[in-house]
């Protein structure tokens, strides 16, 4: 009569390890198509936030136009344009005396209108073209019911007078400005003297009051990716430091509050931004999704018991002819962890395809199979180093977890004779070097 158990047939170890890699697919698979999912719908939000930056950085200072020269020659520059500012008012005439009210003006010049045509967002006559002209924001036009051909007293300061100095003007243009962070967006008037293109648009010969220009920087983009946030945050970093040594010398890293030059990271913020919108909306999915990753869990963990508990006469028998315990353990142990890591490497092909499936998705069982093929296809590196942790640690977790519980129970079960006792001792000589 044998005393092999029921069902431990000549396929029985393909058996039990077809299963095993089976179940770890399916498990780790899930968990990296929703990880693969938010990556490629992040696409959209890396257009918007990053690609449709208009510029890499901004620099404002005194006389920077004396310093462009020196930033042309960062080999990652590629385009470069300047903006002059300078200061005005518009005088509000009260019973017994005149009250000014200041606002930022600029100058820019055509080529840097054609270096960053994004910029140009005149959407209402014209850009100024003498003197006696100006272009306003909507939002100066707003605060002081201005139209196109309205008369303004453009006020400014005289040098080196204690007088006010004055024209009238004609408006010729009305315009939005850039936003060039996705970060801070001027809210308040006071906020406005941080706006790239200020107030008002005046010519540069009629530009009062000169107390500092803004370079605009523009990078090659190409090594930036979704695929590598951090890598992408590092390569612009690398480029703003190289910028502002170029501009100052004196220029640390480490401490960028220059005194003398003030630097937008109009391009790190928006990356910063992107990767930290990616981070949440991952931890939230995780949150709204916790049924389906406690299933992948539970799967895993039944998969490792499973595997553990097929394999039990086995290791009975080779403990019966000399084996350890220590040993039969770690055999099952490298073959689960194999199995998991093979399992984690091919779950990366399903879970693109389970992705796509669910970018698909319009609705309860709702399906749009053009989507499959337009939307955005992205595998970035967390998620890959996500997948590989989700589909090893857990299973290494589950293994060392099981063992625990059941070599205790082992031992509890052995028996306590004489004759158990001289096995016991004849099991710890090692028969196989003998």
């Amino acid at each position: 009569m044998s005393i092999t158990p029921v069902g431990y047939d000549a396929f029985h170890s393909v058996r039990r390890k077809g299963i095993t890699i089976f179940l770890l697919i399916i498990a780790s698979s899930i968990g990296m198509g929703m990880f693969v999912y938010i990556d490629s719908y992040s696409v959209h939000k890396w257009d918007t936030i990053v690609n449709s930056q208009p510029v890499a950085m901004t620099v404002s200072g005194y006389q920077l136009e004396n310093r462009i020269s020196e930033v042309e020659k960062v080999p990652e520059v590629t385009r470069l344009g300047l903006i002059k500012k300078g200061f005005g008012f518009i005088p509000e005439y009260y019973s017994d005396y005149i009250l000014y009210d200041g606002f930022q003006t600029v100058s820019l010049d055509n080529e840097t209108r054609e270096a960053f045509p994004l910029l140009d967002t005149i959407y209402a006559g014209r850009y100024p073209q003498n003197d006696s002209e100006i272009a306003i924001s909507r939002y100066f036009a707003n605060e002081y019911d201005l139209t196109l051909g309205s008369i303004l007293n453009y006020s400014y300061s005289e040098e080196d007078s204690i007088y006010m100095g004055w024209m009238l003007v004609r408006v010729v243009g009305l315009y939005d400005d850039a936003v060039l962070s996705t970060l801070s967006r001027p809210s308040s008037y006071w906020g406005r003297y941080d706006a790239v293109l200020g107030d008002v648009i005046v010519t540069e010969s009629s530009l009062k009051d000169h107390h500092e220009s803004t370079i605009l920087v523009d990078i090659d983009r190409t090594p930036l990716t979704p695929m590598d946030k951090a890598g992408s945050l590092a390569y612009a970093q690398d480029v703003e430091n190289r910028v502002m040594t170029a501009i100052d010398i004196t220029y640390n890293p480490s401490n960028p509050w220059s005194p003398n030059y003030q630097l937008n990271p109009i391009l790190t913020s928006a990356i910063t931004y992107y990767s930290v919108w990616v981070d949440s909306t991952r931890i939230m999915e995780v949150i709204r999704n916790g049924g389906l990753y406690l299933l992948v869990i539970l799967t895993i963990m039944f998969t490792v018991r499973y595997n553990i508990n097929d394999r039990r006469y086995e290791s009975e028998m080779l403990m019966a002819r000399g084996a350890s315990v220590n040993s039969t353990q770690m055999m099952i142990f490298r073959e689960i962890m194999v199995f998991a890591v093979i399992s984690s490497i091919l779950s990366i092909g399903v879970g693109l395809l389970l992705s796509r499936i669910g970018l698909m998705t319009v609705g309860f069982l709702t399906f749009d199979p053009s989507l499959f093929y337009s939307e955005p296809f992205l595998v970035s590196v967390d998620s890959i180093l996500y997948g590989l942790i989700l589909g090893n640690l857990i299973p290494l977790f589950s293994i060392i977890g099981y063992l625990m519980v059941l070599s205790p129970k082992q031992r509890k079960e052995e028996r306590k004779g004489k004759l158990a006792k001289i096995g016991r001792f004849l099991n710890l000589i090692r028969w196989e070097f003998i």
